[in-house]
């Protein structure tokens, strides 16, 4: 019999963030772990969460992505590890921006970058796979900007990461919010 049987829903969100999800927190900001790992990982959590193991499979009582939503949005405040991987690769872009005496940051302009800039760069079609996996999600950054200066609608414009009620752009995101900051 393991302890988990004996925690409520609070005490399994506790372990969830306090322990599997610091393992992939640690990983996550070494390594860009693949999608399918992700996935794993998420589905782990989600099975813990519900009480749910290989011999007793329970149904889950909220859909996944609902608990991952922040508690004022009716979530329990689960950074799931898709997303959270996408805010790992772009602290790394921000590196790239900020921390230029970095030494993997000075090898990836010798490199990769040359002249370019993070934002103006092409990636070579023989680039590593992890150069194109971190320039992948910088040129998904660069189309939520696009999108915001289209004037589309845009109903929620508070940080979803740091819940200040400024407007999210690259500038905020790797300069000033809060929350990335303390990553």
């Amino acid at each position: 019999m393991t302890y988990s049987k004996q925690l409520s829903y609070a005490g399994r969100l506790q372990v969830i963030n306090a322990v599997l999800f610091s393992i992939h927190s640690f990983w996550g900001a070494v390594f860009i772990l693949p999608q399918s790992i992700l996935k794993e990982v998420d589905q782990i959590c989600r099975a813990y969460l519900w009480g749910s193991s290989a011999e007793n499979k329970k149904v889950a009582l909220v859909a996944w992505d609902t608990v991952c939503f922040p508690k004022r949005q009716g979530g329990l405040n689960i950074k799931g590890c898709i997303n959270w991987n996408k805010a790992s690769v772009g602290h790394l872009l921000w590196q790239i921006i900020v921390n230029k005496e970095a030494l993997w940051v000075k090898w990836v302009h010798g490199i990769y970058m040359k002249t370019d800039s993070i934002w103006n760069h092409k990636p070579p079609t023989d680039s590593s796979w992890y150069w194109r996996k971190i320039t992948a999600l910088r040129e998904e950054m660069q189309s939520w900007e696009d999108y915001l200066h289209m004037r589309e609608s845009v109903d929620d414009t508070e940080c979803c990461l740091c819940a200040e009620k400024v407007m999210e752009t690259t500038v905020h995101l790797f300069e000033k919010c809060k929350w990335i900051s303390t990553v």
